[in-house]
């Protein structure tokens, strides 16, 4: 009955059932304000995926968790742990999601997967601007008017000729695809 929203400060809390903000989350150093890029869960940890403007043309990134276990006391910056890696020579991150049980992340659209605790792999050759996920399908766009649907296999299948797709959603009663973009 939650919702999570990234913001430029950290992240608030909504509870859906009552209609009202029911937190906020500094979870920078000491408490202090960092840009939240968004937020997924996977593997029993909530993942923040953060920067902080370094200097006027350098952002600093880092990808923090907090455990699932120790939801009340997401407040506190502390249970905010800095994951360790992050994709070697990427100077611009997009995005975090969970999807078929493993971590995406995009950044200098480049679409990474963690495979183990401290390594990130290539998951496309293709340049990615955008990724989303509905339902069982992860919607992958790029620069060429091509719209990639990757199943919950991680089987991958080509939509081209779209205009720049934005997000792409899949009505599983229908078993039709939408998608918005420009």
């Amino acid at each position: 009955n939650k919702a999570y929203l990234s913001c430029r400060f950290g992240i608030v809390v909504l509870d859906l059932k009552k209609r009202e903000f029911a937190d906020t989350y500094y979870i920078g150093a000491n408490a202090s304000e960092v840009y939240v890029l968004n937020t997924t869960v996977y593997d029993g940890y909530m993942y923040a995926l953060t920067y902080t403007q370094a200097s006027s043309t350098l952002k600093s990134y880092k990808l923090l968790r907090a455990s699932l276990s120790s939801q009340n006391q997401w407040a506190n910056f502390e249970n905010w742990h800095e994951v360790s890696s992050l994709p070697a020579g990427i100077n611009d991150f997009q995005s975090i999601v969970s999807f078929s049980g493993s971590l995406f992340l995009l950044g200098d659209k480049q679409l990474f997967r963690k495979v183990n605790n401290d390594q990130w792999e290539k998951f496309m050759t293709e340049q990615v601007l955008n990724i989303n996920i509905s339902g069982e399908k992860m919607f992958a766009a790029d620069e060429g008017f091509k719209t990639y649907i990757i199943d919950k296999n991680l089987n991958k299948e080509i939509f081209d000729k779209l205009n720049l797709v934005f997000i792409g959603l899949f009505d599983e009663k229908s078993q039709l695809y939408w998608f918005a973009g420009g």
